[in-house]
């Protein structure tokens, strides 16, 4: 799960079916990528963690009313590239989601780093979990939501 400030990315761990064809496994690993990425979009769009389904901490005051119009709902969203670029990637057989774009990545490293190393921001800006560490997966909502589209799958293998 790479966390740095070129890619902010988790490995999405899936139990899928052993007799699955590589066209079967692309498709079924590119529909749970649709999913998560579109949960995840969701939660962010509440002001959310798609980690733990938590409440972000609202922006202050001064920056929501200079930002954001007065809107305090820490959502990601100022001017819409952070979202844009969250994205899914399949490697080897492995689904990866999160931010990949570089110019894009570092942002989202410093939302989930809480501003790591940013010479005025470090420590002052609260951290705000993007995607699950390594040891974490996502909110219980969005798992359930994985293993939903894997049974449909079956399902509709056996019709």
């Amino acid at each position: 799960f790479p966390v740095t400030k070129v890619e902010v990315s988790k490995r999405v761990k899936v139990k899928l079916p052993i007799d699955l064809d590589d066209d079967e496994m692309e498709d079924l690993l590119s529909e749970i990528g649709d999913y998560v990425v579109t949960s995840m979009l969701d939660y962010l769009g509440d002001g959310r963690s798609p980690v733990n389904g938590d409440q972000f901490e609202k922006l202050n005051s001064k920056y929501a009313n200079r930002s954001k119009g007065g809107d305090r709902t820490a959502n990601m969203e100022l001017n819409g590239d952070l979202l844009d670029a969250l994205d899914f990637e399949i490697k080897d057989g492995e689904l990866f989601v999160g931010f990949f774009d570089d110019d894009q990545a570092i942002k989202a490293y410093g939302h989930q780093t809480g501003m790591k190393g940013h010479p005025w921001l470090a420590g002052v800006t609260p951290k705000r979990k993007l995607v699950p560490g390594a040891s974490e997966d996502f909110d219980d909502r969005i798992m359930d939501g994985i293993d939903s589209i894997i049974e449909d799958f079956i399902d509709g293998r056996e019709d």
